[in-house]
This record gives C-alpha cells, structure tokens and sequence, in this order.
C-alpha cells in the first residue's frame, strides 16, 4: 500500500510540474512560483531533468550552467528554476516570452497563470514579436512541410515526407493551436528534449502533456502577445524575490599580445675632436695645404707681419 502511495505521489508532482498554475502577485510584483532543489539520478542530464520536471533546457543551463553538456553525479543537488517573471505587458489570454522560452496563460476571470516551457524559431526561421490570436484549434493534426522547409531540409541531407499523418512520430504533434499569423502554430512535438531551445521553424511548441492542457484551456480568439524580455532571474532557493538584482553581464575585454618590437640600434656618431680654445689653428695644414683665410685673420691681429719680396 505505501509503494502504491508513493507511486501515486511522485506521478502527481511529475504531472503538475508540467503546466505550474500560481496566483497572481498583488503586490505589485511580476514573480510567481519559487525554485526547488533536486537530487540527481544515475544518468541524469539537464536535458532529462528539465523534462522529467517539466521546465526548459534553457532554463535548467541558466540554474545549472557547470552542468551543461556533463552527466551529473548521482546524489548532486540541481535547482530546479520553477521561479518565474511574468512579462511586463498586458495579462490577457496568451502571452508567450521568446526571451525567457515560456508561454503564460491568463485564464478570463481568474486571478491566477498558467505557464508552460516552449520551443521558438532558430537562427532564420525566428518567431516574430506583435499581437495576434487563436483562429482554429486541431486535435491530431496532419503536416505538409512547406516547399521553403523541404528546402532547408534537402541542404542537410534529410528528405521529407509528402505529408505526416496523426502519428507518434508527426512533429505537430496530438494537438495544434492555429494562429492568425500565417504559417505559424502553437503545437505539439515528437520530440520532448527540444523544449528551452531555438530549434524551430518558427512555430512555438510544447511538450505532449502541456499542448494538451493548453489545448483544452485555451478558446478560439483568445489573444496572442509574443514580446522578448529577458528576466534572468537567480534560480536560488534561498534567495527572495524581493532582495533580488540582476547581476550587471560584464563584457570580457580581449587583448591583443603585444609583439616584441625589435630594439633599435642606436645610430653610431661620429666622434669629432674639439681643439682646445688656447691651440692656434695652424695655417699649412698636415697635408701640406695652405689655409688662406687663417692667413690673412693672422696679418690683421697683428700676429705675422707680411714681407715685401722685393725688398730681400
């Protein structure tokens, strides 16, 4: 009886961390919710926790970045960034935070969201920002890939099917939220691990369990904000909302290494020998040539007195 009890339990809170349903601040505030720790499993990645308790990879890197792309030791504690920002706009219907990778939803007539980890467009195929709404809804829907996807998709090397029947395997999906942005859908996907990460072609997806719940939550018309505001909040259990600050992102400085510059040998200088004040200049010099202006500075000082020749 205890086992069958426990196993009930653990399936109860693995369900709701799915879709986190918290009251609305009235205080003012934009945050909900309060992050946990968790013991890690034998095995166990970021990617695996953040589906095992239904948040986004993205999400499980920013709490947990020593982590990211490791196997984490059994027994580690990891936090579990259940705490959120509701974005600063309009809480009506859908609002969807491309920077934080979460969809809310506002229930009419309740103080209380809705929220659920999503998937966006990639590099290319980026979800657009602005208001729209929820113009048809699908159970089980079927694909056709797009020509401009089966395009993209033939460049690396991966051949599309026609069409993607209601399947297991279809990408859409059990169940799909068509939006009055053309070509863009709110859906499922066949594959759980790409919740937190830009890896669409646009569309927003959700794992199985939340799509489902959406699904039934959400009506046709229901109004679609999708903003980009990050929230970087600190994933600490022990930290409050009230205390917290954004840490200031410091941009690391990249110094180029100097290069040894080469000493320059300093010019050699020509050494010129000074004659004493005192030392006459001579008037022949040493190489038997006669210096005629020293000549003539001698006959008028009164020093050498010239000689008539004719006289001798």
């Amino acid at each position: 009886m205890n086992k069958i009890t426990g196993l009930f339990i653990a399936f109860f809170f693995t369900c709701a961390a799915q879709a986190a349903t918290y009251p609305l601040p009235n205080d003012g505030s934009l945050i909900v919710g309060q992050a946990q720790q968790a013991k890690a499993k034998k095995g166990d990645t970021l990617n695996r926790l953040a589906v095992r308790h239904g948040v986004g990879y993205n999400e499980m890197v920013r709490a947990n970045p020593r982590w990211k792309g490791r196997k984490i030791p059994s027994g580690t504690s990891v936090i579990i960034p259940t705490q959120h920002r509701l974005p600063n706009t309009t809480q009506q219907g859908i609002v969807i935070n491309l920077a934080d990778m979460r969809l809310f939803y506002y229930p009419p007539g309740q103080d209380t969201v809705v929220t659920f980890p999503i998937a966006i467009g990639k590099r290319g195929w980026r979800t657009p920002k602005g208001q729209t709404s929820v113009i048809g809804k699908r159970r089980n829907p079927t694909w056709t890939p797009p020509a401009s996807i089966r395009r993209e998709a033939a460049k690396r090397g991966k051949k599309l099917k026609k069409v993607y029947r209601a399947s297991p395997s279809n990408p859409l999906g059990t169940r799909a939220l068509r939006l009055g942005l053309p070509g863009y859908l709110i859906h499922g996907t066949n594959k759980p691990y790409s919740i937190g990460k830009r890896i669409s072609h646009g569309c927003i997806r959700l794992r199985r369990p939340d799509i489902e719940r959406l699904y039934d939550l959400v009506a046709v018309n229901t109004p679609v904000t999708i903003v980009s505001q990050a929230s970087r909040l600190p994933y600490s259990p022990d930290q409050s909302p009230e205390n917290y600050e954004p840490a200031p992102i410091v941009a690391k400085k990249h110094h180029k290494p100097r290069r040894k510059s080469k000493q320059q040998k300093p010019t050699p200088t020509r050494k010129v020998r000074r004659r004493p004040v005192d030392e006459p200049t001579p008037i022949v010099s040493a190489n038997n040539e006669f210096n005629m202006r020293q000549l003539q500075q001698e006959i008028d000082s009164g020093a050498v007195t010239p000689i008539n020749l004719s006289d001798l």
